[in-house]
């Protein structure tokens, strides 16, 4: 059985959690009111395929914004 998206997901939460912490910690990105998923995004595309290749993220992890998109637009339509 192939978990790469159960992979990518834990991937993706622990760096939500890396960029939380240090979003926390570092009062200058507070005040900016920077947005954890911008860190977290900037701290995954260093660490990701595009930079240092020290995550192993599949490579359907371009495909799965499309596809969580159409299920919040689906679930929105019948709200």
């Amino acid at each position: 059985m192939n978990y790469s998206f159960i992979q990518d997901i834990g991937l993706v939460s622990i760096l939500l959690f890396l960029g939380f912490a240090i979003r926390f910690h570092i009062k200058f990105l507070q005040k900016l009111f920077i947005p954890v998923s911008i860190i977290t995004g900037v701290l995954a595309l260093f660490l990701g395929n595009n930079g240092f290749d020290l995550l192993p993220f599949s490579e359907q992890i371009g495909s799965y914004p499309g596809i969580m998109i159409s299920f919040l637009f689906g679930a929105t339509v019948y709200i």
